[in-house]
């Protein structure tokens, strides 16, 4: 080898590696960049569209809702019932009567004389519902609001209905419209020539530009297409493309950009659990509580299920305890108290004594503004504090006495303190004997044993006998077999159940089928 030729590898070759470095540095940077970007479209597009779809449910909810009031058009009582149906809707502003093209009365301006008539629609959907968007002088000329109208009902959206969307992340537009694209509902940036967009769903790495287009369910004619306009790295700053080429040529370049996104790929979960609660992501599964000695479901216990956005099931065993570190938890305690409460309210709320019991932490129990939250988020769908049970750790209890308080303050608004898992913890007969609760469910760890003859099934026995005197009321976790009920039944008569046996969680639709329980009590 010459020395032209050593000269050559020794500086040609570094120079070119370097050269190679900051090229696929910098194009490595732009897809990020891309990625980042599709990323925050997707988030604000489906969070937009699942805002859409929840004002047009509420308001086609309240459109079926209202002509079943059954009082006399604008009379007191109907204008009375009428304000009920407005104040219950965060999402809807107004609701009121029409009449031959003209608004007789409103829940917030009652009955109007004269009648005030309404402009042609801007849309007519094929079941016959009218929309106006964006309609000005309305009642009061400062007004300008959206509404819907089916028969004589006519709805309001509240001008707070989207606020959350006003602003938009810097270079992100978007539209709500129909399945068409021929009327637009709402618009959010600079949405200027987004409605002629004719492809969707395309993105331009070296340009960054994207466009998204997502629609709701079936049967609900509501879209959202959204753009991102981002800078190209080719045309930042001349130090920014000037650094990461740089960067670029450094070996320890490229395995920083990999460990980074280790990095945000193993925390992704964290965020989407914080996306979840902020937006509703959480559901409720139902598990039936059967009194044994007559097999009755006299309630159901509300189980907390998530799934990621890829659609896989996440364990309440990690995602509870990943919101405790996130400090999340009184978001998500209410979140559940919310859905919990929503998916078996015709059932809580009628004449009988069927009740739900609602897991919570120590802090909750403690905290006098989360007494103040379940009384409000009763109040309103008409449900007594007496149909709801709380449930707390065995653990917590013994670790935090000045629960005591809390817990005597929920007892005097009427709702039940029952102690889970218990047997787990460390509590003594004279513990129990000061703590003022309603019930102990004994842990499934217990209710394996029975009918063993074990030691352990003599722990049961012993706790029965121990709760007797106090009035506690005993709640058994994890029957799975007939045997194992007829022997808790045997030792405390007065039980309620809850396991396989008598019906596995499931959604609030499906309730009625998984607690039909065909096993007759032990004689």
């Amino acid at each position: 080898m010459g020395k032209k030729d050593l000269v050559g590898w020794t500086y040609g070759l570094p120079l070119v590696a370097l050269l190679l470095g900051a090229i696929l540095a910098l194009l490595g940077a732009q897809v990020i960049l891309v990625q980042q970007d599709r990323a925050r479209l997707d988030e604000y597009a489906s969070s937009l569209l699942g805002r859409a779809m929840e004002v047009a449910t509420v308001s086609s909810e309240l459109l079926q809702r209202v002509p079943q009031v059954g009082q006399a058009r604008c009379g007191e009582e109907d204008i009375a019932e009428l304000r009920v149906l407005a104040f219950k809707s965060r999402l809807l502003r107004d609701v009121g009567r029409v009449s031959d093209g003209h608004i007789e009365c409103t829940a917030g301006w009652g009955r109007l004389v004269p009648p005030v008539a309404l402009p042609p629609p801007s849309l007519e959907t094929p079941r016959g519902v009218k929309l106006w968007t964006s309609v000005g002088n309305i009642v009061d000329p400062r007004i300008v609001a959206d509404m819907a109208n089916v028969g004589d009902v006519i709805v309001f959206t509240s001008p707070n209905a989207f606020e959350l969307f006003e602003k938009p992340p810097a270079g992100i537009s978007a539209l709500v419209l129909n399945r068409r694209g021929d009327h637009v509902f709402q618009r959010f940036g600079n949405a200027a020539g987004l409605q002629d967009v004719k492809s969707v769903d395309r993105a331009s790495v070296l340009g960054r530009s994207q466009i998204i287009h997502r629609c709701g369910a079936s049967g609900w004619d509501v879209c959202v297409t959204a753009r991102y306009h981002g800078i190209s790295i080719f045309k930042h700053s001349l130090a920014l493309f000037a650094g990461v080429a740089g960067l670029g040529g450094l070996a320890g370049a490229g395995i920083g950009l990999a460990l980074a996104a280790w990095h945000r790929e193993r925390h992704s979960l964290a965020m989407q659990l914080r996306r979840a609660l902020l937006y509703g992501g959480l559901h409720i599964h139902y598990q039936p509580l059967v009194r044994l000695r007559d097999r009755q479901m006299v309630g159901v216990e509300a189980l907390a299920r998530w799934e990621d956005e890829e659609g896989e099931g996440v364990s309440p065993d990690d995602f509870i305890p990943m919101a405790e570190h996130m400090g999340l938890m009184t978001s998500l305690s209410r979140q559940i108290v919310r859905k919990a409460l929503d998916g078996v309210r015709e059932r809580l709320a009628d004449a009988g004594s069927f009740y739900i019991s609602i897991n919570l932490t120590a802090a909750n129990i403690a905290d006098p503004e989360f007494h103040a939250f379940l009384q409000r988020e009763l109040a309103s769908r008409g449900i007594s504090p007496s149909r709801v049970a709380l449930e707390i750790t065995e653990r917590s209890t013994a670790k935090h006495c000045h629960l005591i308080e809390g817990i005597e303050a929920l007892r005097a608004l009427g709702y039940r303190i029952y102690v889970d898992d218990f047997g787990t913890g460390y509590s003594s007969l004279s513990y129990l004997a000061e703590l003022p609760i309603d019930a102990i469910k004994v842990d499934k760890m217990f209710t394996r044993a029975i009918g063993s003859g074990s030691a352990t099934e003599r722990i049961v026995e012993q706790i029965c006998a121990m709760i007797e005197p106090l009035g506690i009321g005993l709640v058994v976790e994890g029957i799975e077999t007939e045997q194992q009920a007829t022997c808790v039944q045997a030792i405390a008569a007065d039980a309620v159940g809850q396991g396989w046996l008598f019906g596995r969680p499931v959604t609030a639709d499906r309730l009625g089928e998984s607690a039909e329980v065909d096993h007759p009590p032990s004689t």
